[in-house]
Formats: structure tokens, sequence, C-alpha cells
């Protein structure tokens, strides 16, 4: 071995401990890499597994959402639907020509918009505005109808549904071997 191949051999050995340190960090870097990639190849299985329950739940939704309109269509244009549409309109008719109850409800509807409107400048600007002409009042006019038309409609909407609620539909549909679907849960 030649003075050249010591010189070199030194320089090699003086590298040593920088190298070995340099190894036992990527060999951590690899361990911690190893884990990650288990524990991202547990998260796309998790993944995966979900994926399927939820097409099978989908699916189930979507089978129940069309026996439901098959029912619709079905029941929609029988005797007892009839029945129940013109007992409803009845009903609606019946609460529309209660003159008090019209006024009840409207106010209701007027407050619930009021109760309802995040500008509450409108109500201000409508109550303590001695100027009544005011164009800008009549914008706030505007919006507060336009406010109230919609919490009418919501309240004749309820109406009606708690008036087909109340009526006794399932027990007849029983009675007279409708079939009626089961709720899957």
């Amino acid at each position: 071995m030649g003075p050249q191949q010591v010189v070199n051999a030194l320089k090699i050995a003086q590298k040593l401990p920088f190298l070995e340190s340099e190894y036992d960090h990527v060999r951590g870097d690899v361990f911690t890499l190893k884990r990650r990639q288990d524990k991202l190849e547990h998260d796309l299985y998790q993944l995966s597994k979900y994926k399927e329950c939820s097409a099978n739940e989908l699916e189930s939704l979507r089978q129940q959402a069309n026996r439901l309109r098959s029912l619709i269509d079905r029941l929609e244009n029988t005797e007892e639907y009839l029945k129940i549409n013109e007992v409803v309109q009845k009903k609606v008719r019946e609460i529309l020509d209660n003159k008090k109850l019209i006024i009840g409800i409207a106010l209701s509807a007027l407050l619930m918009a009021i109760r309802n409107e995040p500008d509450k400048r409108l109500v201000n600007d409508l109550l303590y505005d001695k100027n009544a002409a005011n164009p800008t009042n009549q914008y706030y006019r505007q919006n507060l109808l336009e406010l109230g038309q919609i919490c009418y409609d919501e309240l004749v909407s309820d109406s009606i549904n708690r008036i087909l609620d109340s009526m006794p539909f399932e027990a007849e549909a029983q009675q007279r071997k409708l079939p009626l679907l089961q709720s899957s849960q």
C-alpha cells in the first residue's frame, strides 16, 4: 500500500462517523416513510370500504325512492286521492273564508317577516319615518310585502300539511288493502 493510498484511507476514515450518522438519519427517514405508506394504505382501504357501503346505501335509497314514486303514481289518480284533495281544498277554503283567521294569518306572516328580516333598518324606517311618501319607504314597504307573502305561503303550506297529517289516510289505506311502503331503517 502506497503513501497515496494511506492518505485516501485516512480521509475515508475521517468521514466514517459522518457517514454513519447520515446512514442512521436516512434509515430513520425510510422507517418513517414506510409507516406513512402503511397508514395511507390503511386509509385507502377504509375509504374503499366506505365507498362500497355508501354505494350500497345510495342504491337502497334509489330503490326506495322509485318504490315511493311508483306508489304515488298509482295513488295519485285514485278515488281516495281525489277525495283527500277535495277535503283539503274544502278545508283551505274554509280557512280563507274566515276573515278573522285571515287577518291573524296575515299578521303572523307580517310579524314573522319582521322578525326574520336581517336588515332591521327596514322596520325602523317604516315605523319612525314621518314622511310616508318617501320613495325609500315605498321600497321598504315592497320588500316587507314580499317577505310577508313568503311567510304567508309558508303558513298556508304548513296548514295544508297539518290537515293532511291529521287525516286518517294510512288507516283507511290499510283497511282497503292499498299497498303502503314500510320505512326501512
